[in-house]
């Protein structure tokens, strides 16, 4: 199982399919880091070291997504909108609170088209807040709207 894969199906379990903006903070925090721990379990572990990696990372995510505030969530939608529609592949694109100094970056990657005609693109997402950082994987589509919305790929 590739590493985006695993990671996709860690967001899948617990982003539902939901953008940034229709989460919690520690719902954010805990998708970063159940993605991460997911990656990081399925190295050592395969597919039962991806379920525990995504629980432990989960539970060190959310304490993150506790720190986020609202402007936070406001920059950190921003760019994960903009980064999905018009970011270049591969390169990051970048948010930061100057209140609190919160930062993050959404990396997408080539954009392409599903099997039912939706367009997709995998990205890499990182949060720090003060001296504590969390990053994952995941894959977005754009829905009929022209919002991008995590999902699986």
């Amino acid at each position: 199982m590739s590493k985006v894969t695993s990671t996709s199906k860690a967001f899948v379990i617990l982003a539902c399919g939901l953008s940034v903006a229709a989460c919690t903070n520690e719902e954010v925090g805990t998708v970063i880091g159940a993605a991460t721990g997911a990656v990081v379990g399925n190295e050592i572990g395969g597919d039962a070291g991806l379920v525990i990696g995504a629980a432990l990372g989960g539970l060190a995510g959310n304490r993150i997504g506790e720190k986020l505030d609202e402007r936070d969530r406001l920059l950190m939608e921003r760019a994960y909108q903009d980064s999905l529609e018009n970011g270049r592949s591969g390169h990051p694109v970048e948010w930061r609170n100057p209140d609190n100094g919160h930062r993050g970056s959404f990396t997408p990657y080539e954009a392409y088209h599903t099997n039912e005609g939706d367009v997709c693109r995998k990205y890499e997402q990182a949060v720090v807040t003060g001296h504590e950082s969390q990053k994952g994987l995941a894959v977005a589509c754009r829905n009929k709207r022209g919002k991008w919305n995590t999902r699986a790929n």
